[in-house]
């Protein structure tokens, strides 16, 4: 049986400052640091993102809640409003991981995050995620309007290759009912 580690750590920042492929984007915003669903194509588990937060389990086996991200999140976007600049950000959530990850029930740090970015909206939040728990927050994607967009995932239409490159991911028919 392959060891989990699901140690909550504490959230020094909320938002990254964005470059490379992300370029589009002012900032990033991972509610959570790893992902479960160690997905076979994710470019995460090769790169210095995984590695920079230094794990003792190979990519896949370890999320850790990122404890007070969405208090840290409130405090640097009222940064930026005091500044004049939320009309200019464009946050990535999540670019590092699945915002809506199984974790997120028991956590609901994603959750808290949206309810932070409805006080302090962004000119553009873009929420990626492969999970139906974003179903238990339309209500708040709704309440941020076009300054949200809501990217789901659905790699195949092929129960069996789903199987084979996500197979720690929800069932297609799951995601299609989403």
């Amino acid at each position: 049986m392959q060891q989990i580690d699901q140690t909550p750590r504490p959230a020094s920042t909320a938002l990254t400052a964005t470059g490379g492929f992300l370029a589009g984007f002012t900032h990033t915003l991972n509610p959570y640091l790893g992902c479960r669903f160690a997905c076979e194509y994710c470019y995460v588990k090769g790169s210095p993102v995984h590695l920079f937060h230094q794990p003792r389990l190979p990519w896949g086996a370890y999320t850790h809640p990122r404890m007070d991200i969405a208090e840290q999140l409130a405090k640097e976007l009222a940064r930026f409003a005091a500044k004049g600049e939320l009309n200019q950000m464009s946050i990535f959530m999540s670019s590092a991981t699945d915002p809506y990850q199984g974790l997120e029930r028991q956590w609901r740090l994603t959750r808290a995050c949206l309810e932070v970015l409805i006080k302090y909206p962004p000119a553009l939040l873009i929420v990626q995620t492969r999970s139906p728990l974003v179903q238990d927050d339309y209500h708040l994607l709704q309440q941020l309007g076009q300054r949200c967009w809501l990217n789901f995932t659905i790699e195949t239409d092929l129960e069996s290759v789903r199987q084979t490159v996500t197979p720690r991911c929800p069932a297609i028919a799951k995601r299609w009912e989403v």
